[in-house]
């Protein structure tokens, strides 16, 4: 009997020590706790916003937060806080507490990948940010040590641009800081001042800064995106120019006409909230005419993206179709095929109208017999589409024949796949 109590005093003790040997979360403050702690105490606090669904978010856990090094660092200068960003029903008491705060952090701090590891001085301030995982401990701690030098953090940077550095090398610090940050009313700022410095716009990285800087018709990069669209695509990606170009005009001339208290968020990446309330009386002849005083030669793309916008808000699904079957017949080599998959896709989740299905369906077969960059996906969106009109033999042929060619063996298409077998929706 004592010898079984030893074993098992034994195994818990190296269970204890392997949990002490890592980073210790607090478990009892809620945040503003924290924070008050941090203030009184003079430190540092760390957030590791995770998701219970994050693969990477678990391996880093296990992986990294778990070992001696790791702990001994992140425990000598910081509060360390996990925070669970999604919701469970099988969530306990202290993650339920935690939904407020952890919703207030996600807007604040723009959380829009788990997972996210947000770093802030004993004022509270965000002093820096790391996003997605790092399985070599050595970097990850490197990388965090930058938190707490304030030659890298972020509002020292800020505060220094303010006044009146602009040196190039500081420049590209900043603009790195400020696009870990998702500091995206900030960043065309930085990223014009250090453009209007280039003598080769069209290189990697001055590209990448136009991506991130250009938020404006005013902003450096607009002339460029029109001028080099090509060479911009040829690094961010096919049609990115015309789409940013086309977007960005929208913004401006289009969008306040369309939504009353017109207000748009731009989370970076790409992803743009535009809130509001839908007008539901545009004069489209009076956008038309003010896109054509300012932008002339792109009138007729801007009224797609603008109409296509404006219907889906508006679940006109008919209007919607009307509009991109329009465009094509008009410029049927114009739409570049991950542009008309979006339209497609639109349709076949949203719309049960046959003859808008059959359009879409169409346009799936023109994103499949283009030279696009993701053929995989033109494919498995035809074949949607054939299923919900009616072609289940042809669209589980089809989506069998794309699991076989990736080796699937379970994921989203096997499911979608099972979900034809049995007759059941496909789509939202």
């Amino acid at each position: 009997m004592m010898k079984r109590l030893l074993i098992v005093i034994a195994v818990l003790s190296s269970i204890h020590a392997w949990a002490q040997q890592g980073i210790k979360f607090e478990e009892t403050l809620n945040w503003e706790q924290i924070k008050a702690k941090a203030k009184k105490e003079n430190s540092y606090i760390f957030i590791d916003a995770y998701a219970t669904w994050c693969v990477p978010c678990k391996e880093m856990s296990a992986k990294i937060f778990s070992k001696q090094e790791i702990g001994d660092f992140y425990n000598k200068n910081f509060i360390n806080v996990a925070i669970q960003f999604d919701r469970k029903s099988t969530d306990n008491k202290r993650i339920k507490e935690w939904y407020n705060d952890a919703e207030k952090i996600k807007d604040n701090f723009k959380i829009l990948a788990y997972p996210t590891y947000l770093y802030f001085n004993p004022n509270g301030e965000l002093v820096y940010k790391i996003v997605g995982a790092n399985y070599d401990p050595t970097s990850f701690l490197e990388n965090s040590k930058l938190a707490l030098d304030p030659k890298t953090q972020y509002p020292t940077l800020k505060d220094q641009f303010v006044n009146g550095k602009r040196d190039t090398a500081f420049l590209a610090t900043l603009i790195k800081a400020g696009i870990n940050s998702s500091d995206m009313k900030s960043l065309p700022t930085f990223i014009n001042s250090y453009l209007k410095s280039q003598t080769n716009l069209l290189t990697k990285q001055n590209i990448i800064y136009i991506f991130y800087g250009t938020q404006s018709t005013t902003d450096f990069g607009f002339e460029t995106l029109q001028k080099h669209s090509e060479a911009i695509d040829s690094v961010i990606g096919k049609g990115f120019s015309r789409k940013t170009v086309n977007r960005l005009i929208f913004n401006e001339t289009v969008f306040p006409m369309l939504k009353t208290n017109a207000v748009i968020k731009n989370y970076g990446g790409g992803m743009v909230d535009y809130q509001g309330d839908l007008n539901k009386s545009v004069d489209w002849q009076t956008v038309s005419n003010l896109v054509k005083n300012k932008f002339p030669d792109r009138l007729e793309e801007v009224n797609r993206f603008s109409k296509t916008l404006y219907y889906q808000w508006a679940e006109d699904w008919t209007k919607y179709a009307e509009v991109v079957s329009e465009y094509l017949e008009k410029n049927p080599n114009q739409l570049n095929p991950d542009e008309l998959s979006d339209y497609t896709e639109v349709i076949f989740q949203f719309s049960n109208d046959s003859s808008q299905l059959q359009k879409a369906e169409s346009w799936s077969k023109l994103s499949m017999a283009s030279k696009g960059t993701d053929p995989i996906r033109y494919k498995v969106i035809n074949t949607r589409l054939m299923y919900k009109n009616g072609k289940k033999a042809e669209a589980i042929t089809q989506m069998q024949s794309v699991i076989d060619s990736l080796g699937q063996t379970s994921g989203q298409l096997v499911d979608e796949v099972n979900k034809m077998k049995n007759n059941e929706k496909t789509w939202f």
